[in-house]
């Protein structure tokens, strides 16, 4: 249901509310940290370099730049976690 026009919608893709937000942020984070998730992308280490905390401590973006790397990094490796996978390398 779109919140504004009350309209009845079909939106694919992933929900950014604040908190799916934060998992899918904080759970590559740790594992960047433990050496668990390690890209092999220049390109993804950019957008991860710009991938900060701002106001109220919320992670987000320097303004005009893209985070679909950092969430495809996420999404990949929530899912190699859930399905044992193991590593998985991201070029």
């Amino acid at each position: 249901m779109d919140s504004i026009t009350g309209k009845v919608t079909e939106t694919l893709g992933w929900n950014t509310d604040q908190k799916s937000e934060a998992y899918a942020i904080d759970t590559p984070k740790k594992d960047l940290k433990d050496g668990w998730c390690i890209p092999h992308s220049f390109e993804t280490y950019d957008q991860l370099r710009v991938f900060v905390h701002g106001e109220r401590g919320k992670m987000g973006l320097l303004k005009g730049h893209h985070d679909d790397r950092v969430m495809a990094l996420s999404l990949a490796n929530i899912a190699a976690q859930q399905q044992d996978v193991g590593e998985i390398l991201f070029h």
